[in-house]
């Protein structure tokens, strides 16, 4: 795969799941072409690729759309998170070192004054956060199939405003168990780590 597409790529993905392209909203080859700096042959090929990893709907000679994820897509999506994210917490808490140990507690401390400061990108501060204090349980694990597979599970409820559903109550538990986990991990217990983990996504309202 060319560099090209490669940042074609980094950038689409990064606008969907950050939330700056919206479910049913139709990718133009051509216009995301100029946005990103690069042909549409990368643009194309980027597309195809994240049309197989279920994040666009690719659309020959048309560019590609946002998919809209049904109730039963969201439901499967929340399964398999409890089943491989509990499964790689319990992982982690053998193989982790204490540089990731530590940016999980700074992730903690951010995700937390972000909460309480409740600035008007406060909910884009948490996602950022949230989604690398998830992204470093899976490093942690040191599983590229696991990881391959978490990543598109992991990713896919970003894109649906999860944090935009939070009541404070929900958000304030959310963050007791971002800090109970980190916990868990610095102790090396894997059966309290995958229960915390579980209880985090079955917990996401």
């Amino acid at each position: 795969m060319s560099k090209s597409t490669d940042k074609a790529y980094a950038a689409i993905y990064e606008a969907l799941t950050d939330g700056r392209l919206r479910p049913g909203e139709h990718l133009s080859e051509e216009r995301l072409a100029r946005e990103i700096g690069v042909s549409r042959t990368p643009v194309r090929e980027a597309l195809r690729r994240l049309s197989a990893e279920g994040f666009v709907e690719f659309l020959p000679n048309q560019g590609g759309k946002v998919p809209f994820l049904s109730v039963d897509d969201v439901i499967e999506i929340f399964d398999l998170r409890v089943i491989l994210e509990s499964y790689a917490a319990s992982i982690a808490a053998s193989k982790i070192n204490l540089a990731q140990l530590d940016e999980l507690g700074e992730l903690c401390g951010k995700m937390e004054k972000a909460v309480a400061k409740r600035s008007p990108t406060h909910l884009e501060d948490i996602s950022a956060s949230n989604r690398r204090f998830h992204r470093i349980l899976i490093e942690a694990a040191r599983g590229q199939r696991l990881g391959r597979i978490l990543t598109q599970v992991i990713e896919m409820p970003l894109m649906l405003d999860t944090y935009n559903r939070f009541s404070v109550d929900d958000m304030n538990r959310s963050m007791r168990h971002h800090r109970e986990l980190t916990i868990a991990l610095t102790a090396r217990d894997s059966d309290w780590a995958e229960a915390v983990m579980r209880v985090h996504i079955q917990s996401a309202p």
